[in-house]
């Protein structure tokens, strides 16, 4: 249903791959997707970067269908672990 990026100039990259460019670690995707139904479309919540390090996010995509396809959303990430401004 989602898939990490496959090349660098994908519109998501920069974010869901945080910890392979920076060196933390290799490793896009962190967990399990998590879907929610609200009125007539599902929200498909998802985390991106090593869950220990400073490149943790999550991300959303939609659809009108639980089995997609999928649309990410273009504000992705939104929620930042930004350990730079204290969180």
């Amino acid at each position: 249903m989602l898939r990490p990026p496959v090349k660098m100039d994908d519109l998501q990259a920069e974010w869901e791959s945080r910890s392979v460019t920076s060196q933390e670690v290799n490793r896009r995707w962190t967990e399990g997707s998590y879907l929610i139904k609200e009125g007539d479309t599902y929200y498909m919540l998802y985390s991106a970067n090593y869950f220990g390090g400073g490149n943790y996010a999550v991300g959303y995509a939609t659809s009108k269908d639980p089995l997609g396809p999928f649309v990410k959303a273009a504000n992705n990430p939104v929620l930042e672990k930004n350990v730079e401004k204290g969180g």
